[in-house]
């Protein structure tokens, strides 16, 4: 069992890398370079600007995020407004891979992106964020996203799933705030004891506390087998999973149980304004080229 003591010294440590991470001036230069990189691509009809652009959202995504973080700390809950645009820029980086995926299959083996095993996670973390905040669309679309992954061995290849839970977890959380009941076919893992206890409040916060546990051990442990799904800001942090529980639970009209855990502490656990009040100029740019390049649909996984 990853105790809760063990659980509070992995969050520290987390916080202490990320204050000499961001104290990196490269990481500073590297940001300006993917901005200006970001415009450069926008205005290129090369087969590879799609890719690097959302290279590049991925790794402002990450600097907005610890950036955020690191204010959140030193308490500063204005900065959850860098944290609800590292969200964006991830969900940007996202879209554009899956649906370079998706519209890739027709070229077989010439096919650019060959899996979205990488992306499979990240997508699951980025439709928790959605439920926490209320983003309909992109609960939308990374619901039909994360649900094509574990259906399509291409896509996702079995042998994932034998270790990894999330991405199931938090589609059947987007159903149940759909009003939608039904099951998932993959294996919830550690999480399927939210789902059992769902009508019974004293089971439910201990099996939260077990989730937050697991979710402090993946934030560091690794293997060959499995991938540390929280390691990556802000998601190492902010346990947009659980709180997306609490989310849908108040969506549908019920109580959630307090659960004592150094992962539900704030300024983390308690989110502040919605990503809904940013406007980014950069985002907008890109939006209009996708709606452009796609005739005027909107980028989807299906």
């Amino acid at each position: 069992m990853f105790r809760t003591s063990k659980s509070l010294k992995v969050l520290e440590r987390q916080k202490l890398f990320h204050r000499e991470w961001v104290k990196n001036d490269a990481h500073g230069e590297l940001k300006t370079t993917d901005l200006k990189s970001i415009i450069v691509d926008l205005q290129s009809d090369a087969p590879g600007a799609w890719p690097n652009i959302a290279d590049s959202f991925g790794r402002l995504g990450t600097w907005y995020a610890v950036s955020g973080l690191i204010a959140l700390a030193d308490g500063s809950s204005a900065e959850w407004r860098d944290v609800h645009r590292a969200w964006l820029y991830k969900v940007m980086s996202l879209r554009i891979r899956i649906t370079t995926f998706q519209r890739g299959k027709m070229l077989g083996r010439f096919q650019p992106a060959k899996s979205l095993e990488l992306e499979a996670g990240p997508s699951a973390l980025c439709l928790a964020y959605a439920l926490m905040v209320g983003r309909e669309s992109e609960v939308e679309f990374f619901g039909e996203a994360v649900r094509m992954m574990t259906v399509d061995k291409k896509a996702v290849p079995d042998a994932y799933w034998q270790y990894h839970g999330l991405e199931s977890f938090v589609l059947r959380l987007s159903r149940l705030f759909q009003h939608d009941a039904s099951a998932i076919g993959q294996s919830l893992g550690c999480y399927q004891g939210i789902i059992d206890a769902w009508n019974h409040p004293r089971e439910l916060a201990k099996a939260i506390h077990s989730v937050c546990e697991f979710h402090c051990q993946r934030i560091e442990a690794k293997s060959v087998k499995f991938s540390a799904e929280f390691r990556e800001p802000p998601f190492d942090l902010i346990p947009a999973e659980v709180l997306a529980v609490y989310s849908v639970r108040q969506a549908l009209g019920m109580a959630s149980p307090v659960v004592d855990h150094p992962l539900l502490k704030p300024p983390f656990a308690a989110p502040i304004g919605s990503p809904s009040e940013l406007h980014d100029e950069l985002l907008d740019k890109v939006e209009a080229k996708l709606y452009a390049l796609h005739s005027g649909q909107r980028l989807t996984p299906s």
